[in-house]
């Protein structure tokens, strides 16, 4: 899992905050999942957080790639760009994007979102049986944490514990 996040700016709002990926292929988009594929691979990307968020794909070029590369650029296999952004542009924002390696064969496990639901504020993901959530805010201290999950996730892994007197 990659997880993305952006620091409150409140002194710049209405700004977009936006995480991209540099592709190496066009991307096939359906809501919150892209798939790339190259060479009988494919790489699954799934937006979580934001919940509202858009996904895009975006060129490197307005037209065609002669108006914006030179000709060592244009061996460059990289042309492509996903966007996933919060078109609300609000002050903060926390992006959760999940992205898994498969054959073409093989579909990509789906993911789904986790936010705590009293304790430490916590917010992850899981998918088959594994759990994975991280500190909503940074450096808080760790006290406890409760949230839901199906009895089929039996690994838990909880990031950012940080305790002042210890657990």
């Amino acid at each position: 899992m990659s997880w993305s996040m952006t620091a409150p700016r409140p002194e710049s709002p209405n700004r977009f905050k936006r995480f991209n990926l540099v592709l190496m292929n066009n991307p096939t988009i359906t809501g919150s999942v892209a798939r790339i594929g190259i060479n009988g691979q494919i790489l699954t990307v799934q937006s979580l957080m934001p919940a509202n968020a858009t996904v895009r794909e975006e060129h490197f070029w307005k037209t065609d790639p002669s108006q914006e590369f030179n000709q060592p650029s244009l061996l460059e296999m990289a042309n492509d760009r996903l966007v996933i952004e919060d078109t609300a542009n609000p002050s903060d924002v926390r992006f959760l994007t999940v992205l898994q390696g498969t054959e073409a064969s093989v579909s990509a496990d789906q993911a789904t979102a986790i936010h705590s639901t009293s304790g430490t504020p916590y917010d992850g993901a899981w998918l088959r049986n594994t759990s994975m959530v991280f500190p909503t805010i940074l450096g808080q201290t760790f006290t406890w944490t409760s949230y839901n999950l199906p009895s089929s996730i039996t690994r838990h892994l909880i990031t950012g514990v940080h305790s002042r007197g210890g657990l």
